[in-house]
């Protein structure tokens, strides 16, 4: 099995990929449904990601992406402090 982006052969199961957080199918080819894909111009745009409210753990996938042969500069204007008492990593990746 060829997997793709950094994937790598599930050993019981060679037919199958571990697939890198934000990837998915079988030789992960393919951004979940649920991620928000934003194309970026060459001009300066702001981007808002805001998350349901609701209590426990929520977590959304954002991928910017430039047009072919660009680099992509981002600055975080703002971001709302969590506080969990989980062995999950919290905040901004």
């Amino acid at each position: 099995m060829a997997c793709q982006h950094g994937g790598i052969t599930d050993g019981a199961n060679c037919n199958k990929c571990f697939c890198p957080r934000g990837l998915t199918g079988t030789t992960c080819e393919r951004r979940p449904t649920e991620a928000q894909i934003v194309n970026v111009a060459a001009s300066v745009q702001n981007v808002r990601v805001a998350l349901p409210g609701g209590t426990g753990f929520q977590e959304r996938l954002v991928v910017l992406q430039a047009p072919a042969g660009k680099r992509i500069e981002a600055i975080v204007k703002s971001f709302a402090g969590f506080r969990s008492n989980t062995c999950r990593s919290v905040g901004l990746k």
